[in-house]
C-alpha cells in the first residue's frame, strides 16, 4: 500500500509539472504573434510605396513612339552588334523581322541605234548648203539611260571623226554646215549607256559590260555636194586682143531655188573680164570674171572667177571635161528596224482548190526633193515646177539595218 501510495504522489507531482509548462507556453504565443505580425505590416507599407512610386513614374514618363518607315525600322531591328538596343525590347518580347526581296534583277538590253537619213538642205537665208542627219536610238532598249551619243563623220576617203559641239543623248537631227561642195560625206554614231534608274527598294538592272557601247550602221551620201557654180568653156575668141569665152554657166538661184542656166554661142554673146552675173549679193551680183587666161603655160591660165559671197576664187579650164554637178538630190535613207509584215492567208471555201498566198505588195518610195528650209526636222520642201530635175544623179538609196 506504501508503493501505490508513494507513485500516486510522483504522478500527481509530473502533473502539476506539466500544467505549469504549458501555461507558460499559453502565456508566451501571444507576445511572439503580435512581434511577427507587426514585422510584416511594415514590409507590405514598404512594398506598397515602391509600388506607387512606380506608378506615378510610368504615368509621368513619355513612351517613345514607334517609327513608322520601313528605313527606320530596318535600322532599329538589324543584326548589329554595335547598334543600340531598341527602346521597346524591355517592353516587350523581343521579335525578330526577316526581309525578303523575290524580285530578280531585271536585265539590262541596249542595241545599237542607226543613222536614217541624210538630206541636203539649201539654204536660202545664208545661200548655204548644208547636210540634215537623223539619228535614232533603238526601240529594243530596256532598262539603260544613254549616257553620251558620239556623231562622227568621214569626207571622201579621209577616216571618222568625231563632230565637236554635238551632245545629244536620244534621237537627234543635226545639220552639218560644215561641209565642202564636191564631197561625198558619211556617216555613224556610237553610244554608250547604263543600267537605267529604279524605285527604291528594287534590285539594279544587270548590263553587260560587252553592252555598253554600240555602234550603228554607216551611211553615206550617194553623190557629191553640189557646187553653186559650173563653168563650160567651148572656146576661147579675140586671144590676142582681149580674150573672151564662149560656153555655158550655170549657178545656184537659193532665191529661186533653182538652177541658172546661160549660153553664149557667138561672138556678140561671148564673156569677156568683168562679166557679172548670179543672184544680187551685197547690191551687186554675186559672181564675177576676174581673168581670162587661154595660155596652158601660164600660172593663170583657165578662167578666173570671184564669189563675192564666199571670198573664194573659182578656176575653170577648157581642157576639163567633167564638170562639177549643180543638181540637188533626193534624202538617202536607211530602213531601220523596219518591221516585216506578216503575209496574209486566205482560207479557200469548200469545194475549191487550195490557192498559194500572195504576197504582200511592195510600195516603192516616193522621192523626196531636197529641202530649201533650214529647220531643226527632217521635213522636206518640193522644187518649184518651172524646173525640170535630171534623171540621173536624183535617186534614193535604202541600205539594209539590221
Amino acid at each position: 500500500m506504501s508503493d501505490n501510495s508513494q507513485l500516486k504522489q510522483k504522478l500527481d507531482v509530473i502533473s502539476y509539472v506539466v500544467a505549469g509548462i504549458l501555461s507558460l507556453v499559453l502565456l508566451a504565443i501571444p507576445s511572439f504573434v503580435s512581434s511577427t505580425a507587426s514585422e510584416t505590416e511594415d514590409s507590405v507599407k514598404r512594398q506598397l510605396k515602391k509600388l506607387k512610386q512606380k506608378v506615378n513614374d510610368a504615368n509621368t514618363t513619355l513612351i517613345e513612339e514607334t517609327p513608322q518607315w520601313s528605313s527606320e525600322l530596318r535600322a532599329m531591328w538589324a543584326v548589329n552588334s554595335s547598334a543600340e538596343t531598341a527602346s521597346w525590347i524591355t517592353e516587350n518580347k523581343p521579335a525578330s523581322l526577316r526581309l525578303w526581296n523575290d524580285v530578280p534583277a531585271p536585265v539590262a538590253v541596249h542595241e545599237p541605234g542607226g543613222v536614217v537619213s541624210i538630206e541636203l538642205v539649201r539654204d536660202a537665208a545664208t545661200k548655204s548648203s548644208s547636210l540634215r542627219v537623223t539619228g535614232k536610238l533603238s526601240s529594243k532598249n530596256q532598262h539603260v539611260e544613254i549616257e553620251k551619243i558620239i556623231l562622227e563623220r568621214k569626207a571622201g576617203e579621209e577616216e571618222f571623226k568625231a563632230l565637236e559641239g554635238f551632245e545629244e543623248v536620244s534621237d537627234f537631227v543635226y545639220e552639218d554646215a560644215d561641209i565642202q561642195p564636191g564631197k561625198i560625206y558619211s556617216y555613224r554614231f556610237s553610244t554608250m549607256a547604263v543600267p537605267g534608274q529604279v524605285q527604291e527598294g528594287l534590285p539594279a538592272p544587270i548590263l553587260a559590260a560587252t553592252a555598253a557601247n554600240r555602234s550603228s550602221n554607216e551611211l553615206a551620201t550617194e553623190f557629191a555636194v553640189p557646187m553653186d557654180l559650173a563653168l563650160k568653156v567651148s572656146r576661147y575668141v579675140d586671144e590676142q586682143i582681149e580674150p573672151k569665152l564662149l560656153g555655158q554657166i550655170t549657178y545656184w538661184d537659193y532665191a529661186k531655188g533653182a538652177k541658172v542656166t546661160m549660153k553664149s554661142r557667138t561672138l556678140e554673146e561671148a564673156w569677156g573680164k568683168g562679166a557679172a552675173f548670179g543672184e544680187a549679193h551685197e547690191g551687186k551680183p554675186r559672181f564675177g570674171i576676174r581673168r581670162i587666161v587661154p595660155e596652158k603655160d601660164s600660172k593663170y591660165h583657165g578662167v578666173t572667177i570671184d564669189d563675192h559671197l564666199t571670198g573664194k576664187r573659182l578656176v575653170f579650164k577648157k581642157e576639163k571635161n567633167a564638170q562639177p554637178s549643180i543638181e540637188s538630190w533626193d534624202t538617202v535613207e536607211a530602213a531601220f528596224e523596219v518591221p516585216d509584215k506578216p503575209e496574209e492567208t486566205e482560207e479557200p471555201e469548200k469545194g475549191a482548190s487550195a490557192r498559194p498566198p500572195k504576197k504582200p505588195a511592195v510600195k516603192k518610195p516616193v522621192a523626196k526633193p531636197a529641202s530649201t528650209e533650214n529647220k531643226k526636222t527632217s521635213g522636206s520642201k518640193a522644187k518649184p515646177s518651172s524646173e525640170t530635175p535630171k534623171k540621173s544623179p536624183s535617186g534614193r538609196r535604202r541600205t539594209k539595218f539590221e
